[in-house]
């Protein structure tokens, strides 16, 4: 925890810093397993972990769907368009 005290009704009274900012609640840990076309990885499945924030008083430090899995899809499939 930080000294900047959290917006009402956050986790807890104290700011969290996570990847290089504060915010108000700690991000969620979700694990994606995904089916991948055995070209891409022998064993035909990925498991792909993300962290899910939500519930920021900034609404710009809240995931988005697409980002995260715009992120997912290039760093399993880097070379697809």
């Amino acid at each position: 925890c930080t000294p900047t005290p959290s917006a009402p009704g956050s986790c807890c009274d104290r700011k969290h810093w996570w990847g290089g900012v504060e915010l108000d609640n700690m991000p969620s840990r979700v694990v994606l397993l995904l089916t991948c076309p055995q070209s891409y990885h022998p064993s035909g499945s990925c498991d792909v972990t993300v962290w899910w924030v939500q519930g920021e008083a900034d609404p710009s430090l809240n995931s988005n769907a697409y980002a995260v899995a715009q992120g997912v899809i290039q760093t399993l499939w880097p070379d697809e368009p």
